[in-house]
């Protein structure tokens, strides 16, 4: 969709990249993030290792997940922390900013459910928070599809209104409040007809109106983090220039697209689009396959390899490591495939519908 529009199109935004979005400045929000998912996944540990009602088998997976991918967020923190791969990664790090801001959205409903969990409140309460977890996704989708959408028409050029026009479009801003009061209105209601209800009960639902509040603010804030980063990869203007006194030259785009940091070019490349001019190597596809498989392994190991109390046993990983290699293998397989098959019917529906509108005229 964004593919015939240029430079121009998006020329607040690179003012935005060049201020508020600045590659230094981010630095900050990225430590913010990692101290909230620090406290949620805290809270999660605390809880399962206090309360007697935390009995379900998923939470110590749930938990060996959370620590893992929190181990992996503060690495990358910690190296974006410093100036000088900050300016010089620039496309990792605005990649970076849209995941963490993702996950921000999601983790902070593991609380509400241990929360419920813990309170013995009834199940309809933890339907509610499902619902308001999947409702929120909906509006992250709908908010990167309207995104786009006024890119085409302009929005984002000279002069142009941005993203949402707070001046005449208040009701954009009122989405998670709005979506917040419906939903919690109907659990409060038939939560405070029920019997047998006590005050500590309802701590779940002043929690989920949090979770709603948050999540659907960062659903309408996210589509410009994506936008940033579509725009890093396309265009070298995006790229800002570090200060002399750091001496560091941002590299332009190498006419060979790599695997290793350029999984989706490479499977664009071999799904037959037009890369302008650079190319993929089958090994640069062996790699993205190979990135993918290392993905699901990890995955694998923390939703088998734990006990009852969220622990790796050694022995164990080592009689799974290598079935589950193959396993692994063959999953990333599985899922490159159809991406693939994707990616080829869109750019051979683009071509075709070029060819037609040449020939009508």
């Amino acid at each position: 969709m964004l593919h015939r529009t240029s430079e121009e199109d998006y020329f607040e935004l690179n003012g935005i990249a060049k201020t508020r979005l600045h590659p230094v400045r981010m630095k900050t929000f990225f430590v913010a993030v990692l101290f909230f998912e620090a406290i949620m996944f805290g809270v999660t540990l605390f809880a399962m290792n206090v309360s007697e009602y935390i009995t379900r088998p998923i939470w110590p997976k749930i938990n060996a997940l959370d620590w893992s991918i929190f181990v992996i967020q503060l690495i990358l923190t910690l190296v974006f922390l410093r100036t000088r791969i900050a300016y010089q990664h620039q496309k990792i790090q605005a990649t970076f900013l849209s995941a963490v801001t993702f996950l921000m959205s999601v983790s902070v409903y593991i609380p509400f459910f241990v929360m419920w969990e813990d309170s013995r409140t009834p199940v309809y309460v933890a339907h509610m928070g499902v619902i308001s977890l999947l409702l929120g996704l909906v509006i992250l989708v709908y908010c990167t599809y309207r995104s786009m959408i006024r890119v085409q028409k302009g929005m984002f050029r000279k002069g142009g209104r941005l993203l949402y026009d707070f001046q005449n479009k208040v009701g954009t801003v009122k989405v998670p409040l709005i979506g917040a009061c419906v939903i919690l209105a109907g659990s409060f209601a038939r939560y405070a007809s029920s019997e047998g209800v006590s005050s500590e009960m309802f701590q779940p639902l002043g929690y989920l109106f949090i979770c709603i509040v948050l999540q659907y603010t960062l659903s309408i804030v996210m589509p410009e983090f994506f936008l940033l980063t579509y725009c890093k990869f396309r265009f070298e203007s995006f790229l800002i220039q570090a200060p002399p006194e750091l001496n560091i030259q941002v590299k332009a785009s190498p006419k060979e697209i790599k695997g290793l940091s350029m999984p989706f070019q490479t499977l664009k490349y071999w799904a037959g689009w037009d890369m302008r001019g650079k190319k993929a190597s089958f090994g640069a596809l062996l790699i993205v396959w190979t990135e993918l498989a290392i993905i699901m392994f990890i995955l694998y190991a923390l939703l088998h390899l734990t006990d009852a109390e969220g622990r790796a046993e050694l022995a164990r990983f080592q009689a799974f490591i290598g079935p589950a290699a193959i396993v692994s293998y063959t999953f990333a397989l599985a899922v490159l495939l159809p991406v693939q098959l994707v990616l080829f019917l869109i750019q051979l529906t683009a071509r075709m519908r070029r060819h037609f509108k040449k020939t009508e005229q």
